[in-house]
Parts: C-alpha cells; sequence; structure tokens
C-alpha cells in the first residue's frame, strides 16, 4: 500500500519510480504468482485471443489501477528498474537519475553501468552522448558564478 500511496502521490524521480515499481512487482508476484503467467487468461481464451499477449500486461494494468499513472509510463519505468536491476537504487539523487540516462545505462556492458554508477555517487556524470541543454551562463558566454548581465554575483 504504502508503494501505491508513493506512485500516485509523489514526486518521484525516474530512479525511484522504477525501484518502487521494481518493489511493486516483486511483492505483486509473491501474491499472484508471476507476473507474466497471470492476467486475464480465462477472458483471453474465452475470447479467442491469445493468453500471452495479455498476460504479460496483467501487473501492469494493476500498477495503473493503483498509482493512477498511464500504462505507457509503468511499462517504461519496469524496463528500466529491470534493465538496470538492483544498482536502480544507487543512481537516485545522481546525475543518472534521468530516463535518458537510464536508457543509456542500461545499453552499457555491467562492468561499465558499475564504473559509471560508482563514479555518479560523487560527480555529475551522463551515461549518453547526448549533451543537456546549456545552462544560462553557458548561452550567455559568462563564467559560472557570474550574473547572465555580466556582472559578478556576490555569494
Amino acid at each position: 500500500m504504502e508503494i501505491d500511496e508513493n506512485l500516485a502521490r509523489s514526486e518521484l524521480s525516474p530512479a525511484e519510480e522504477a525501484a518502487c515499481i521494481m518493489r511493486r512487482k516483486v511483492i505483486w508476484e509473491k501474491i499472484n504468482g508471476p507476473a507474466k503467467a497471470i492476467g486475464a487468461r480465462a477472458a483471453n481464451v474465452a475470447m479467442g485471443n491469445s493468453v500471452d499477449a495479455n498476460a504479460k500486461s496483467a501487473f501492469a494494468s494493476a500498477t495503473v489501477t493503483a498509482s493512477g499513472k498511464s500504462l505507457r509510463s509503468i511499462q517504461v519505468a519496469a524496463q528500466r528498474g529491470a534493465g538496470i536491476g538492483p544498482d536502480i537504487t544507487r543512481i537516485v539523487g545522481t546525475s543518472l537519475d534521468k530516463g535518458v540516462e537510464m536508457d543509456a545505462l542500461i545499453k552499457l556492458p555491467e562492468d561499465s553501468r558499475a564504473d559509471l554508477i560508482e563514479r555518479a555517487a560523487s560527480e555529475p556524470i551522463m551515461a549518453s552522448n547526448k549533451k543537456g541543454p546549456p545552462t544560462l551562463e553557458e548561452a550567455a558566454g559568462q563564467r559560472p558564478g557570474a550574473d547572465v548581465t555580466g556582472e559578478s554575483r556576490a555569494n
């Protein structure tokens, strides 16, 4: 219930959301069995649909109902959590705690991923090759700490 409450009402970072959904899935599978084996099995068979096609979404559908989030956002967070695994909690609050960074992490070999996650704990780094938008200071051609008007800011 606490996980559902957090998913529904809290402002979670992408890594926090993925970690909550991973934990929710573990609990859900203890209660309901493996996510891929549960779902609208009887309804699918009765309607002549493939069991496999919709059984996979039973966990995601239950999470949508509990959290109020979209099915796609649940699926993306679940994929990120599964792709990164237990290290997902180590990137919370780091420079890697962004969707694009987590997607890039998933594509890296595990040893490279572990190194980046370790470094991210102490310094801002990126897993993706994509540079984010420039800061106001960069856009204005100013040194860090300078006011965008060009005047130095008092500390």
